[in-house]
């Protein structure tokens, strides 16, 4: 078969043997993707508090403050992407975006580390350039590796999500062990070059197999015309014959376009709720790195890094993964009780509010204790809340993707990591409330338990679509060198 001359620009029917070598290819990319962007998260609190002697609280706002641009910019990537270049082009020019904010970050301490002048805003433009670019390719590379399969591929297209995961962890385990290790023993120059390196192997890595990749031409302003429907079902005046509130709305659009505009809603009724998990989730690189460093770190005569604490998070998903796919859903689905994926996602806010009540009595502890606490007592909110991010985040990623119309899987994508920005925006302001952190953790838990019934009302009600596509005869069969079996 004759593959196309520009890879980037083009796009075919691939046999399925073309499309596999392209979704193991993109999640190679993912791993050194996750190793630059995780690698860097991982030492990040620290790296403010230590490097640019910010207090805790501030540097625990501004870890949270990029992460929120990290995926706050996912939606500028989702739409350019569906809307203008499509997603191959859109991770290509990301990642040399990334190379390029890392570059800026080296140049900066370069430049104090050998003339002693401090450069702090060529240092923030590199971070800039760095978190923002990151988030634009984010809803890419979930929808690219789901573009590789069919409708009636599904049970690889799942299997190779969860695939997905787990690159992201295996990055971020590399990365977080020895990126934190460097940054304690060396100084700061060292650990960032590693990762501007990743950062410049990440675009042949990914450009050189490109034509390998299933494409998708990109289509009209999705986000434009979703918000132009919205917008006509909210002022023109309603047929009492109607439905649905946004039916009015076919007297103005294309009634297909109306429909998946429904479909979209609908989904994002489901993300509604997700802002406060990852509030919750993502304290592991701000708050419980200080509390790790207010810890007994050491274990021999190795002390521990606090920075390297996040480090459980992923090797923690690295076992949790296989074990729930391979044993638990299928434990359940023998028993005649399956998990659906909104089901799953209930059990990660338990998870999750158990998290919190364990975070508030070990700070309870530490505060009563006049000696250190060891720093194993940090393990079990790590368990807990990995058990939740599993089932909430590995769900919705290909929940996002299979339930979104067609033309519109970029934007939900992006809408779906739109609720992580929000989330980070929750924790950073968190961080500068002057309150005791077990109080805090207590009032969580409770928010989280009443947003688990709000969710829980909110999934009775939802009907899930059906995932079906124009080109679903149009594809050749081969065997999968990976598990085949359906996770969902």
């Amino acid at each position: 078969m004759k593959v196309e001359e520009d890879p980037l620009l083009t796009t075919s029917e691939l046999p399925l043997t073309y499309r596999l070598t392209g979704a193991r290819v993109l999640l190679i990319t993912n791993v050194a993707v996750n190793f630059s962007f995780q690698g860097f998260n991982a030492i990040s609190s620290t790296f403010y508090n230590d490097y640019m002697n910010f207090s805790q609280n501030l540097s625990s706002f501004f870890t949270n403050f990029f992460f929120f641009l990290c995926y706050g910019s996912a939606l500028i990537g989702g739409v350019i992407a569906d809307s203008f270049i499509g997603h191959v082009k859109n991770q290509f020019y990301g990642f040399i975006a990334i190379f390029v904010g890392m570059s800026l970050v080296i140049i900066s301490m370069l430049i104090k580390s050998t003339l002693h002048y401090t450069t702090t805003w060529l240092l923030f433009i590199g971070i800039l350039f760095f978190t923002i670019a990151n988030g634009i390719v984010k809803p890419s590379s979930t929808t690219l590796l789901g573009d590789q399969f069919l409708p009636h591929e599904s049970a690889q297209r799942s299997v190779y999500f969860s695939w997905y995961y787990f690159t992201i962890q295996l990055g971020a385990v590399g990365s977080s062990i020895a990126i934190s290790i460097l940054f304690q023993q060396f100084k700061p120059l060292l650990p960032f070059a590693i990762l501007w390196g990743f950062t410049g192997i990440i675009i042949p890595l990914y450009y050189a197999p490109s034509s390998y990749y299933k494409k998708k031409l990109p289509g009209s302003n999705v986000l434009v015309s979703f918000l132009k429907i919205l917008w006509a079902g909210m002022t023109l005046p309603r047929d009492p014959k109607e439905e649905h509130w946004l039916d009015k709305a076919c007297s103005v659009y294309e009634p297909s376009k109306v429909n998946d505009t429904k479909v979209a809603l609908r989904t994002l009724t489901i993300f509604s709720v997700l802002p406060l998990f990852w509030a919750v989730y993502f304290q592991i690189y701000s708050l419980w790195v200080f509390m790790a460093k207010n810890m007994d770190r050491k274990i021999g005569k190795f002390t521990l890094p606090a920075s390297q604490v996040t480090v459980l998070n992923p090797i923690i998903d690295l076992f949790l993964i296989p074990f729930l796919s391979k044993a638990i859903y299928p434990a359940f689905e023998k028993c005649g009780l399956p998990l659906s994926p909104l089901k799953r996602m209930t059990g990660g806010f338990i998870f999750c509010a158990a998290a919190l009540v364990i975070s508030a009595l070990v700070e309870l502890k530490m505060e009563h204790t006049h000696k250190q606490i060891s720093i194993f007592w940090i393990i079990p909110q790590f368990v807990l809340i990995s058990f939740a991010e599993i089932l909430l985040s590995v769900t919705a990623y290909e929940f996002a993707y299979t339930q979104a119309p067609k033309n519109m899987k970029g934007m939900l994508s992006a809408l779906f990591l739109l609720t992580v920005a929000v989330g980070n925006m929750i924790t950073a302001l968190l961080a500068l409330i002057k309150l005791k952190k077990y109080i805090l953790y207590f009032i969580l838990a409770g928010i989280t338990c009443a947003v688990m019934i709000i969710f829980i009302f909110i999934a009775r009600n939802y009907s899930y679509t059906e995932d079906t596509d124009e080109d679903l005869n149009a594809v050749s069969y081969t065997h999968l060198t990976l598990p085949t079996k359906r996770i969902v």
